[in-house]
């Protein structure tokens, strides 16, 4: 299976089916999907579903592969929005604290679904960074915030295609 990236095309082998976990005394085991992935460095990523059985291995990979995107948002709400810096006492507070947090992600989606035509690459701390501009006490200028933004995207786009040459000689 291979699907393109930023990087460039990504190549893995899949392998899907049906595997049974022990279960605790007196009770029967149960079967599970297990989906491998082997990446072209040989690495593997394993992942166990409750799924039908009837779901194609060619969904199991789409899914499977989707891993790296769930992460990195969680990554990004933890580091960039606040997730991680909760202080509270009780469920209440901590319900209220996440639904703020999944609140600024949804923000920031949009955000970057919004300026992808004039940047394609924007990231989370590029939408937490633009409105600097516009808080009374802040001293940037919106041209400075777009300035930095601009920079820290042509570093990012020269990164890649770094990494995109790099892999090309090993290869």
């Amino acid at each position: 299976m291979q699907r393109e990236s930023v990087r460039g095309t990504l190549r893995q082998r899949v392998w899907a089916g049906k595997v049974w976990l022990p279960a605790a005394e007196g009770s029967e085991a149960r079967g599970c999907m297990l989906v491998v992935r082997r990446e072209e460095d040989g690495s593997h990523k394993y992942s166990l579903g409750n799924v039908p059985e009837e779901t194609g291995w060619e969904r199991l990979a789409c899914m499977q592969g989707r891993r790296f995107f769930i992460e990195r948002a969680f990554q990004d709400a933890k580091s960039e929005l606040g997730m991680a810096h909760y202080e509270v006492r009780g469920w209440r507070g901590w319900h209220h604290h996440m639904a703020l947090c999944c609140l600024a992600q949804l923000f920031c989606l949009k955000e970057r679904i919004g300026f992808k035509d004039d940047y394609p690459l924007p990231s989370v701390r590029d939408i937490v960074e633009l409105p600097a501009c516009y808080i009374p006490r802040k001293t940037r200028t919106e041209e400075g915030a777009l300035g930095t933004l601009r920079a820290r995207h042509r570093a990012r786009k020269e990164d890649i295609e770094r990494r995109k040459r790099q892999s090309n000689l090993t290869k």
